[in-house]
């Protein structure tokens, strides 16, 4: 048996995203190092497919199209073939830099050699087992891949800066080139959307043709200065908005969070314990990395059909852009009076990941308990970070915020959650954290997003009477029928026997407090006195929420 492997990463992934502004570079940023992948793949087809991450048979029909990236930033192969990637390397940076500039010039194009020095595809190879600690041998693939290749980027030298080179006009380039034309097989003049297009999603899906008609006469118009773009773009985006309730007005109304997106990072828990146990298994891993790439495609459909937009949906990491919520529509296509949130999508791609990689069936006896009910290995879950802002707010932030809510918020102690900040555009934020493993509270907040009702009078007293009564709700929060009697008097309603939609809705507010309160018991606090203090209260949670919600149903950016 072969023991000898080869692995290969590819960067910096996080530096080309500080240099980006608009969503198209972020998209074109990160797609640029999935198609690296890809033609490092497509061209050592004839010695073998990698071991990671998994190629499809027909990647023309399976993903070109969808619209995202689909390859990681790191490759796994049995064998050394360090010296033919050396080889594809300069045949990869050389194409880069051809459609990186204009048709009529190089004046824009990215040098071959800056390319070279700028992109770091780090190759090293290694034989099993490798000795990682003193005195302990490492069988495990994967493991010891990511390891080295840790350790070698740490000590490879690149350029830190892009100085004086047009990255971003680079990008469109490659992005109106190369990219659209596999991601989207796109029509010619395609662009990926702006940020504003996919917070008004919601008209599109009224009147597919007027919307586009409304996008292309007035958001894609370009200034005759370049250096005047960013102007133009403002006065651009004014004009659509304008013309977008005109047009629409009879149809559907404009509300403050069609000026909001949401910037979604989403990133599998407790896979390195998968990883763990399949060891020196390179079948197995093959079959794992298949299992999460037909996660990674539903997913990316799924997310499509929702109106975001999939930036990266490799493996068990995902990066997308999506509309914060979205109109309800009956079976004949009329607007309903409740709207539906981004949790719920999050939902759906959760039930895509268990069914596809924990119900895999070539994975799902890793996850099964033995004979002591111990259960061998961790089920692998997903967490998500979500950064909701105002579409001119700075992009970069907003993917940062997301990031971190991802890695220091939603992946803490038994990860598995979904943490959420709404930034308003007056520089008010909010964080809602929602944790998945508490089953049955999850579910209730799950149903009040889900049916948002379109009353603001409604939401806005339901908060009004948690502020100014959080002291008593704090203090009868584990009793359920205190908490009825409160609310039946404070709205004159009959929580035990509810009657309407009104009734319905506040039963759920006080039926998920109730909840929140029995699952997490040493969160039943007051609410700080100041609203600016952290707040990790369960009314706090709620009093979150129903803020969230409440911004949804304005007809006012207040």
């Amino acid at each position: 048996m072969n023991n000898t492997y080869t692995a290969i990463s590819i960067g910096p992934i996080y530096k080309t995203f500080s240099e980006v502004r608009k969503s198209r570079e972020l998209w074109g940023a990160s797609y640029l190092f999935s198609y690296i992948t890809r033609q490092i793949i497509e061209q050592m087809k004839s010695k073998g497919l990698p071991i990671l991450p998994f190629y499809p048979d027909d990647p023309s029909s399976e993903i070109d199209g969808l619209g995202a990236g689909f390859f990681s930033d790191r490759i796994i192969y049995q064998g050394d073939i360090k010296n033919e990637i050396e080889e594809i390397k300069n045949d990869i940076f050389n194409k880069l830099s051809t459609y990186s500039g204009t048709l009529t010039g190089n004046d824009q194009k990215l040098p071959e050699e800056y390319l070279k020095n700028y992109i770091r595809i780090t190759v090293i190879t290694f034989t099993l087992p490798v000795e990682l600690q003193t005195g302990k041998n490492e069988n495990n693939i994967v493991l010891v891949a990511n390891k080295l290749l840790d350790s070698a980027e740490l000590q490879e030298k690149y350029y830190q800066d892009i100085t004086d080179i047009n990255w971003r006009a680079g990008i469109d380039h490659l992005n109106g080139k190369i990219f659209y034309k596999q991601a989207f097989t796109s029509r010619q003049n395609f662009l990926f959307p702006s940020l504003l297009e996919i917070a008004t999603d919601d008209f599109r899906k009224i009147n597919k043709k007027d919307f586009q008609s409304l996008v292309k006469n007035n958001l894609n118009k370009k200034s005759n200065n370049s250096k005047e773009q960013n102007k133009q773009d403002s006065e651009n985006q004014k004009k659509f908005i304008n013309e977008l309730k005109e047009s629409f007005k009879q149809r559907l109304t404009f509300r403050p969070y069609h000026k909001y997106v949401a910037v979604v990072e989403a990133d599998g828990d407790n896979i390195g314990a998968t990883i763990a146990a399949i060891g020196s298994d390179a079948d197995k891993i093959k079959k794992f990395s298949e299992a999460l790439f037909n996660f990674s495609q539903k997913a990316t459909k799924k997310i499509s059909k929702y109106g975001g937009k999939p930036v990266y949906s490799g493996g068990d990491d995902l990066l997308f852009f999506a509309p914060i919520a979205t109109m309800t529509l009956d079976k004949d296509g009329n607007v309903m009076p409740t709207l539906k949130s981004i949790f719920g999508l999050l939902k759906e791609i959760d039930e895509i990941f268990k069914k596809n990689v924990v119900e895999n069936v070539n994975l799902k006896d890793l996850y099964q308990k033995d004979g002591s009910e111990i259960i061998l290995v961790k089920e692998p879950t997903l967490s998500f970070g979500v950064s909701d802002s105002y579409y001119k707010f700075p992009l970069n932030e907003s993917r940062d915020t997301a990031h971190h809510l991802l890695r220091d918020e939603a992946k803490k102690g038994d990860k598995n959650k979904v943490c959420f900040q709404l930034r308003k555009h007056s520089g008010q934020s909010f964080p809602v954290t929602v944790d998945k493993n508490k089953t049955e509270s999850y579910k209730l907040f799950l149903k009040l997003m889900s049916e948002i009702p379109l009353d603001k009078e409604l939401v806005t007293s339901i908060i009004f009477k948690l502020r100014i009564n959080h002291l008593l709700l704090n203090q009868i929060a584990n009793d359920k029928n205190r908490l009825y009697l409160f609310f039946n008097q404070e709205f004159d309603v009959d929580l035990t026997a509810p009657k309407n939609n009104k009734e319905n809705f506040i039963k759920d507010v006080v039926d998920y407090y109730y909840q929140l309160a029995k699952d997490f018991p040493y969160d039943n606090i007051p609410l700080p006195e100041k609203e600016t203090e952290a707040d990790k209260s369960n009314i706090g949670k709620l009093y979150s929420t129903l803020r969230f919600m409440k911004h949804l149903i304005d007809e006012n950016d207040e």
